[in-house]
């Protein structure tokens, strides 16, 4: 499908913008505030999902962070490295690793979603309630779009290679 870019709406182009420049500034502050620990950004979502999923296979944090299996590979490898996370053979399927948080993985998570509270108090500062409510339902809004274009993306990958 060809889109002619004169008809794309300058909203469209500046919505994106946004979204990436928080995105980066998110990221310059989460860096500034853990740049005295041996965590790296590209980390965070890790240790934020393992606190909610302890145990979870390598192929669930790939899948729910939207992670290829290199990159979480990788990731994990790092986090293990630095003692905030051990792996551990699934007892039912020994080809299946379980990642956990250690006791330095939570300590640390503590310290993350606390400057990440920080952030967010940054950002919303200065919006009512209802808007905060309705920013959080149109990003979620956002994010399934995304997820759902996804999806067909990878069924569509799927049908050319049969």
């Amino acid at each position: 499908m060809s889109i002619d870019s004169d008809s794309i709406p300058t909203s469209y182009v500046e919505l994106g913008r946004h979204i990436s420049i928080l995105y980066r500034y998110g990221r310059i502050f989460m860096d500034q505030k853990m740049a005295d620990f041996t965590i790296g950004s590209g980390q965070y979502s890790f240790i934020f999902f393992l606190s909610n999923h302890n145990g979870a296979s390598q192929e669930e944090i790939s899948t729910a962070l939207c992670m290829d299996k290199t990159t979480t590979t990788r990731a994990i490898q790092k986090l293990e490295t630095s003692g905030f996370i051990r792996r551990q053979k699934d007892i039912d399927d020994q080809r299946m690793n379980r990642v956990f948080l250690t006791e330095s993985g939570q300590e640390i998570y503590k310290i993350l979603k606390e400057y990440s509270y920080e952030w967010q108090e940054i950002l919303l500062h200065n919006l009512t309630l209802k808007e905060v409510s309705q920013l959080e339902s149109l990003m979620n809004k956002l994010t399934g779009n995304a997820r759902y274009n996804r999806n067909l993306m990878n069924r569509k990958g799927d049908e050319n290679v049969k």
